[in-house]
């Protein structure tokens, strides 16, 4: 996937983030499940006391392998999100490639901007995409240092657990996936 590039490097905002999430009020989020098959709106509206009308979605490691294509069950959800009347948004710090095309295709939007998570001003514009307030949104991804920007935002956040990925070593991978995973296990 030659033209995916990455928007994934340091930035100051990022290691905000990470610092923050040490506070437990930083890291409330409605839910942390296995994988994003098992999302059950009931389910979710019953514990947060609100109908949802738009969720956002990672892609990486959220959806689809790093690098990878959707998940078919991933795939399958979204159908059935956006069948219901569901607005649908990605917003990943990788750039736009055909990964999305698919979902572009549903009607999904893909999130383009140059505020990469965690800041506030990309999970706003995502809102602004949708044309619905933060409460009416629930963001889904595996990182609580990017992903959880949108608590922030005051989006309710979902953590899942990555979805396993080989990739070839590279040393910002390395301090990413080792921030996340002590961020994610407090």
């Amino acid at each position: 996937m030659g033209n995916d590039v990455s928007r994934e490097g340091f930035r100051w905002i990022k290691l905000w983030q990470f610092f923050r999430l040490f506070l437990p009020k930083n890291r409330r989020v409605l839910m942390r499940m296995e994988k994003v098959k098992g999302l059950n709106f009931e389910v979710l509206e019953a514990i947060a006391g609100k109908k949802y009308k738009g969720v956002i979605f990672d892609f990486d490691e959220t959806l689809a392998p790093n690098y990878g294509r959707i998940l078919d069950e991933n795939f399958e959800l979204i159908c059935g999100l956006v069948t219901t009347g569901m607005k649908v948004v990605i917003f990943s710090n990788m750039k736009e490639s055909e990964r999305y095309d698919e979902l572009k295709k549903l009607g999904v939007k893909v999130h383009k901007t140059i505020y990469p998570k965690p800041d506030v001003r990309g999970f706003e514009e995502c809102r602004e995409m949708m044309g619905l307030s933060a409460s009416e949104i629930l963001m889904v991804g595996d990182n609580l240092m990017t992903d959880g920007g949108a608590m922030n935002a005051g989006i309710d956040f979902i953590l899942v657990n990555p979805i396993p990925t080989q990739e070839k070593f590279r040393i910002n991978r390395l301090v990413q996936k080792t921030m996340r995973k002590i961020v994610n296990s407090l």
